[in-house]
């Protein structure tokens, strides 16, 4: 089993040194075609680390006081650095994601750095993880910096695919649209307008331009896209 966890470590090691050195030079990042498709998986494997990390959270907090015997807390290690190794290539997959054409810069800036965050995050934590056991409050302290962090990084990413405030949106006060009588009707306000709200602005808005196409208002749908 420690060779496992030695495997694991390494590999951990191995691509958040490659994120790093990626971030640092991110302006220079040249994507091929044939990368692209990795950055594409970033939304398939983004899943895993949250999964992993709230499952090391709820062992940390409630039951790595009853389960104290050292198969148990082996298993324990190697969630958290199978959570660490896949929040890594999440962040990674998503800065070579990020890369691509018609994202808005600053929509993604705060979401990439939370991103990377939260993977170096995960592997201090498995690095410190004997160290932090023995720090009264430290393990709570640990758990509510993560969880905190998955929270924020989700929500951003949420805004940029789905729109602003995805996450709140189904409990905060909604606008009703006005009804107008058919006879009163404009044909795109009234009626085209609200299916391309609906259906197409979350794809085609000013931090998320796909295809270039940006369908908020009159004047850049008809400036069209690719």
């Amino acid at each position: 089993m420690q060779r496992t966890r030695n495997i694991l470590f390494n590999a951990t090691f191995f691509f958040n040194c490659l994120l790093l050195f990626l971030l640092l030079f991110y302006s220079r990042i040249a994507v091929p075609a044939w990368v692209q498709v990795f950055g594409r998986m970033h939304p398939l494997i983004l899943h895993f680390p949250v999964v992993l990390l709230l499952l090391y959270i709820v062992w940390e907090l409630w039951l790595s006081k009853k389960f104290q015997n050292d198969q148990s807390k082996n298993i324990a290690g190697i969630l958290l650095i199978v959570a660490a190794l896949t929040a890594a290539l999440t962040a990674l997959f998503g800065l070579l994601l990020s890369r691509e054409e018609g994202y808005d810069a600053d929509a993604l800036s705060l979401h990439k750095y939370t991103g990377v965050s939260l993977s170096f995050l995960s592997f201090i934590w498995y690095i410190l993880q004997q160290k932090i056991e023995r720090v009264k409050f430290a393990p709570a302290i640990m758990s509510l910096l993560v969880f905190s962090l998955i929270l924020l990084t989700g929500d951003l990413g949420a805004g940029i695919t789905h729109g602003e405030n995805y996450l709140l949106a189904p409990v905060m006060p909604k606008q009703q649209p006005k009804e107008v009588a058919l006879e009163d009707a404009v044909v795109f306000t009234d009626m085209v307008q609200p299916i391309l709200q609906s259906k197409c602005i979350s794809c085609h808005n000013d931090k998320k331009a796909k295809g270039e196409l940006i369908m908020q208002t009159t004047a850049q749908l008809l400036k069209g896209g690719k």
